[in-house]
Order: C-alpha cells, then sequence, then structure tokens
C-alpha cells in the first residue's frame, strides 16, 4: 500500500502547480486569506510584494497620516438632534386625494370648525385633500425663528400629493409639546405645487417648511463635567483619546467604555464650557484603525498558513 503524505491532505485544489499555497495575512488580529498570484506573478514574487505592501502600511502609514481632529470623532452628549412629528391635511390635489375616508372627513371638519364652520363631516367630499404625517429633525441649539426642512408622508390612500399645499401642522416632540409648525407647497420629485408634471408620489418635502416656535432645552454641562460620545465606539480609540486630552488638560479625562470619555472641566474655565470645548475639539488623535480585507475570493481555497 502507498505511503500517505500528510503535507498533501490540505493541499488547495485551486493551487498553481509548483507554487506554495495561498497564505493568510494576519491584519489587526483577524485572518485574511490571501487570493492567487495575479497577471501570471509566481507565488514567491507575489508574496515578497504583498509583505512589502504590508510592511509599508504598518510601519510608514501612521506616521505619514497624522492624527485627526477630535471633534471629527465624537459628539458631545445631550448636543443631539430630536425628531419632531405633526398630523395635518394637504389640500389642492385635483382629484388625486383620498377617496373619502372617514379620518379624512372627520379632519377636514375638525379643521373648518376652527374658523367657525360647522359640518357634518359626512356630507364633505376629501377627494381634493389628503391626511399626511409630517417629520422632521431639530438640531441642538436651534433657536426659535430658525427654519427647518420637513417631509410629508400620505397616511391615507391618496394617489399623489403633487401640486399640494401643506397647511398649518404643529410639530410634536417626544414630550408632547408643540416646537416647531409646518406649512407650505410641497415638493414631490423635484415638482412643486402649481407646476405640474408626470408622475405622482404620495412622499414630499417642503425645504424649510417649518418655524422653530421654541427651542429645545439642551444640558452638555453636568457635575462640571463633559461626556464625549464616540461615533464609531473603541476601546483603543477611547484611551487614546483620554490621553491625548490629559497631554494638554492634566489628569482631566478618563475612558469610561469604548463610547465614553468624561472630561472634567478645568479650574478657571467653568464658565466658559464652551471656549474649553472648543478646544477640547481641536486636540489630535490617531484613531484605531480597523482591520481592511486586502484580498479573500471564495475561491482561495482553505489551506491556511501564516504569511513570513
Amino acid at each position: 500500500m502507498p505511503s500517505r503524505n500528510p503535507k498533501s491532505e490540505n493541499r488547495n485544489p485551486n493551487a498553481v502547480p509548483g507554487s506554495a499555497p495561498p497564505r493568510v495575512c494576519l491584519c489587526n488580529g483577524g485572518a485574511v486569506t490571501a487570493i492567487r498570484p495575479p497577471f501570471g506573478l509566481r507565488t514567491s514574487h507575489f508574496g515578497f510584494l504583498l509583505r512589502s505592501f504590508l510592511l509599508l502600511l504598518f510601519t510608514l502609514g501612521p506616521a505619514s497620516a497624522g492624527g485627526v481632529r477630535l471633534g471629527d470623532l465624537v459628539m458631545v452628549s445631550g448636543a443631539r438632534d430630536n425628531q419632531l412629528v405633526g398630523y395635518g391635511l394637504v389640500a389642492g390635489l385635483a382629484g388625486d386625494g383620498d377617496r373619502d375616508p372617514v379620518y379624512t372627513k372627520q379632519t377636514v371638519a375638525n379643521m373648518l370648525r376652527r374658523y367657525g364652520i360647522t359640518v357634518p363631516p359626512t356630507t364633505l367630499s376629501a377627494k381634493n385633500v389628503a391626511v399626511v404625517m409630517v417629520t422632521a429633525d431639530i438640531p441642538p441649539f436651534v433657536k426659535s425663528g430658525a427654519r427647518l426642512d420637513v417631509q410629508v408622508a400620505s397616511m391615507g390612500d391618496a394617489k399623489s400629493l403633487q401640486g399640494g399645499v401643506l397647511l398649518q401642522t404643529p410639530l410634536f416632540g417626544a414630550d408632547n409639546k408643540v416646537y416647531a409648525v409646518a406649512q407650505g407647497p410641497i415638493s414631490v420629485g423635484g415638482f412643486i405645487a402649481g407646476t405640474g408634471g408626470p408622475g405622482g408620489a404620495t412622499v414630499a418635502q417642503i425645504i424649510d417648511g417649518a418655524i422653530v416656535e421654541n427651542e429645545i432645552p439642551t444640558t452638555i454641562v453636568r457635575d462640571n463635567s463633559i461626556e464625549l460620545l464616540l461615533r464609531e465606539p473603541g476601546f483603543t480609540t477611547a484611551a487614546r483619546m483620554a490621553a491625548a486630552i490629559n497631554e494638554t488638560f492634566t489628569n482631566c479625562a478618563h475612558a469610561e467604555d469604548s463610547s465614553t470619555v468624561r472630561v472634567r472641566i478645568p479650574e478657571g474655565v467653568e464658565s466658559s464650557p464652551v471656549d474649553f470645548i472648543a478646544r477640547l475639539e481641536n486636540i489630535e488623535v490617531n484613531p484605531a484603525i480597523a482591520a481592511v480585507l486586502l484580498f479573500g475570493p471564495a475561491w482561495a481555497g482553505n489551506h491556511h498558513t501564516t504569511l513570513s
């Protein structure tokens, strides 16, 4: 009986005859499978080129890349957007509105009652109007009088919102308080009210269609500290961030977890948190680089060895 060669049991069926098997490169702790040498390159030449590239990437790369502004990596806890939502009517749809559902008629009757007109809902026609949900995002620190973009979506069975006008609609926050009011001609696929155009849609928008009525209270300083929330959580990046801050402001920062760095406001700047945050944002940090898949097609085979 012929002897079995243990080296041949893991041979890659896709390997090029006379060449070494595909290899695995370890990148930031994760295994990355190398592909078959392209363009007719011999395995030895391809391995040399790959090793040279990896050496350049992991030695010269970080030094030449420099740091990244801390302000581009984090957001300040408390300084975030909030969502608003409202229920309203779009009028002027020329027969493309709702097909007389009960809630649409009742909404029209309720609106007319606000103007002193009392009409039984059953006597109304809803073909020229549509009930809609209106949504918007309000950024932090936005003051009364600022404008927001809003999105409008049909709630009933209207054919199209094209050519319609949104009637005054209050927008509520999660606390059921009104923070903005939306109104105006809506834009569907680039066409605004009165301009016509082919087709139709039941989702639309109004650029600068809402006016902010009340500012949402925002608190960014708690117990004389601020929290920096990483946009891309990572223990290494959080630790490097705290160390970089402590180089500028001694013993002021520590990483609480992979996504949070707590910074104590130093003495003397307690009354100027905005200036302190501005200085923090300009500190440079070298964030951890995630593993990047260089090579690894499905046909590379199952033979795995260490790139050397």
